[in-house]
């Protein structure tokens, strides 16, 4: 519950990803440690921003059974689709 409250917080559309949609969708296209795709994408304020957004809004994937922390593996969330 507690990684649902705290992406509940990004849930408002300021924080939708905006220019930074294409990019996301390209960065997580292969499933990987979210820092290292937002360290890649540029500035981490307003990038973690946009990640946990598409978090909440269920374009991007991670397992909510554990911790959420920076090293979690997130992916696109067709790509879990496909794999079941």
């Amino acid at each position: 519950m507690a990684n649902v409250r705290w992406l509940a917080g990004y849930r408002h559309p300021r924080y939708a990803a905006g220019q930074w949609t294409p990019a996301l969708l390209q960065v997580f296209a292969s499933a990987r440690p979210a820092v290292e795709a937002v360290h890649e994408l540029g500035d981490p304020i307003a990038v973690w921003l946009a990640v946990f957004h598409a978090l909440w809004s269920g374009v991007l994937r991670v397992r909510l059974d554990e911790p959420l922390h920076e090293r979690a593996v997130v992916c696109l969330a067709r790509q879990e689709a496909e794999a079941a």
